[in-house]
């Protein structure tokens, strides 16, 4: 079977880590796209490589996704992507919380919106949070809050009627 013959599955954050662990699971029954800062150690479908903390221009670098993607219909989306800068919210600098916010909140409601207007659905979504979406910790206010904020974002997404399974 082909890749075009299978599911599509996009794994954003797949280089590495939960993410990667999953694109080779996909891999074993979905042609998969991954994406990251960086290319894995052993490849698992086909890799592009995703800057998702350029806020200024995060339109712009998920259209050049989607167009990567081009025709191709993406089942399964599994957001992985995201990062931790530790410290009280005063001795966070202005950029570390705009590349948290954005790689963990901003980019993948974006993504998701551009999925669904091309697609008109998106049958199966996985996102990847933390117990700091529920757990208040000092020293990862930003971190918390966007792993909450998606959390959330997903579990609207799960009583719409643009999705499959959440």
């Amino acid at each position: 079977m082909t890749d075009q013959e299978k599911t599509l599955a996009l794994v954003v954050g797949g280089s590495s880590g939960l993410g990667y662990e999953l694109a080779k699971r996909f891999a074993e029954t979905h042609g998969v796209i991954i994406t990251g800062r960086k290319r894995p150690k052993q490849e698992v479908g086909t890799f592009y490589i995703l800057h998702l903390n350029d806020y200024e221009d995060i339109g712009e670098v998920l259209k050049n996704l989607m167009r990567h993607i081009g025709e191709r219909k993406i089942d399964t989306l599994v957001y992985a992507a995201g990062f931790a800068q530790f410290g009280e919210i005063q001795h966070l600098r202005f950029r570390e919380v705009l590349d948290m916010a954005c790689v963990g909140f901003l980019a993948p409601i974006l993504l998701i919106r551009m999925l669904i207007e091309k697609q008109g659905n998106l049958a199966n979504l996985i996102v990847i949070t933390s117990t700091s979406a529920t757990v208040a910790r000092k020293d990862e206010p930003v971190y918390c809050a966007t792993k909450a904020g998606l959390a959330m974002f997903a579990n609207c997404l799960s009583i719409s009627n643009s999705l499959g399974k959440v």
